[in-house]
Protein backbone atom coordinates (compact mmCIF):
# COMPACT_ATOMS: atom_id res chain seq x y z
CA UNK A 1 0.00 0.00 0.00
CA UNK A 2 1.27 3.51 -0.75
CA UNK A 3 -0.06 6.76 0.80
CA UNK A 4 0.26 10.02 -0.53
CA UNK A 5 -0.43 13.16 1.37
CA UNK A 6 -2.98 16.13 -0.09
CA UNK A 7 0.03 17.54 -1.87
CA UNK A 8 1.30 14.49 -3.98
CA UNK A 9 4.25 13.74 -1.45
CA UNK A 10 4.76 9.96 -0.16
CA UNK A 11 2.93 9.75 3.82
CA UNK A 12 4.61 6.43 4.86
CA UNK A 13 1.91 4.72 6.23
CA UNK A 14 -1.65 6.36 7.61
CA UNK A 15 -3.19 4.65 10.45
CA UNK A 16 -6.74 5.79 9.51
CA UNK A 17 -6.17 4.74 5.36
CA UNK A 18 -4.59 1.36 6.70
CA UNK A 19 -7.54 0.64 8.79
CA UNK A 20 -9.96 1.82 6.15
CA UNK A 21 -8.47 -0.78 3.93
CA UNK A 22 -8.17 -3.39 5.56
CA UNK A 23 -11.99 -3.32 6.39
CA UNK A 24 -12.45 -3.60 2.62
CA UNK A 25 -10.24 -6.41 2.01
CA UNK A 26 -11.95 -8.13 5.15
CA UNK A 27 -15.17 -7.64 4.55
CA UNK A 28 -14.95 -8.65 0.73
CA UNK A 29 -13.18 -11.66 1.74
CA UNK A 30 -14.42 -12.76 4.54
CA UNK A 31 -11.65 -12.92 6.89
CA UNK A 32 -10.78 -12.06 10.78
CA UNK A 33 -7.52 -11.05 10.22
CA UNK A 34 -5.19 -9.72 7.55
CA UNK A 35 -1.37 -9.24 7.25
CA UNK A 36 -0.18 -6.08 4.82
CA UNK A 37 2.92 -4.54 3.50
CA UNK A 38 3.63 -0.86 3.65
CA UNK A 39 7.10 0.93 3.34
CA UNK A 40 9.38 -1.60 4.98
CA UNK A 41 6.94 -2.71 7.40
CA UNK A 42 4.07 -5.85 8.15
CA UNK A 43 0.99 -4.28 9.54
CA UNK A 44 -1.47 -6.41 11.17
CA UNK A 45 -5.13 -5.94 11.13
CA UNK A 46 -7.98 -7.65 12.67
CA UNK A 47 -12.23 -7.94 13.13
CA UNK A 48 -12.72 -6.64 16.66
CA UNK A 49 -16.04 -7.96 18.15
CA UNK A 50 -17.83 -4.76 17.88
CA UNK A 51 -16.86 -4.55 14.29
CA UNK A 52 -14.23 -2.55 14.38
CA UNK A 53 -10.63 -2.94 12.70
CA UNK A 54 -7.95 -3.11 15.08
CA UNK A 55 -4.68 -2.29 13.42
CA UNK A 56 -1.12 -2.70 14.87
CA UNK A 57 1.34 0.07 13.95
CA UNK A 58 5.10 0.19 14.33
CA UNK A 59 6.27 1.72 18.02
CA UNK A 60 6.46 5.40 18.20
CA UNK A 61 9.06 7.52 18.69
CA UNK A 62 10.46 11.17 20.00
CA UNK A 63 7.28 12.09 22.55
CA UNK A 64 7.95 15.34 23.36
CA UNK A 65 5.24 16.32 25.74
CA UNK A 66 4.03 19.61 27.36
CA UNK A 67 4.96 22.04 24.75
CA UNK A 68 3.53 24.99 24.58
CA UNK A 69 2.81 27.21 21.42
CA UNK A 70 1.95 31.00 20.72
CA UNK A 71 -0.20 31.27 17.34
CA UNK A 72 -2.03 34.68 16.82
CA UNK A 73 -1.42 36.00 20.24
CA UNK A 74 -3.61 32.60 21.47
CA UNK A 75 -1.13 30.24 23.74
CA UNK A 76 -2.17 26.60 22.84
CA UNK A 77 -0.71 23.36 24.17
CA UNK A 78 -0.08 20.08 22.91
CA UNK A 79 2.36 16.91 22.67
CA UNK A 80 4.19 15.57 19.32
CA UNK A 81 4.91 11.93 18.86
CA UNK A 82 6.78 10.62 15.64
CA UNK A 83 4.40 8.01 14.55
CA UNK A 84 7.14 7.26 11.34
CA UNK A 85 9.18 8.39 8.59
CA UNK A 86 7.91 10.52 6.01
CA UNK A 87 9.78 9.95 2.22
Amino acid sequence: MNYYNADGTSGGMCGNGGRCAAAFYIGENKRDTIHFYAHGHIYDAKLTSGGNVQLTMKEPSGYRGNMTFTFHEETLYGHYIDTGLRT
